[in-house]
């Protein structure tokens, strides 16, 4: 019975961590797109 317990226990914290992952990188692209590039940059990058 434990062991069942356990099991199940350690599924819904695994789900409960994607889920959290997935809210932080939905996130993180919104922020993302609401960054300003600098004022000036031509978003160029030069290779020397």
């Amino acid at each position: 019975m434990y062991s069942m317990l356990n099991t199940q226990a350690q599924a819904l914290s695994y789900i409960d961590v994607y889920w959290l992952l997935s809210l932080i990188s939905v996130s993180m692209f919104f922020l993302c797109l609401l960054a300003k590039n600098e004022p000036g940059g031509s978003g160029n990058i030069h290779m020397h």
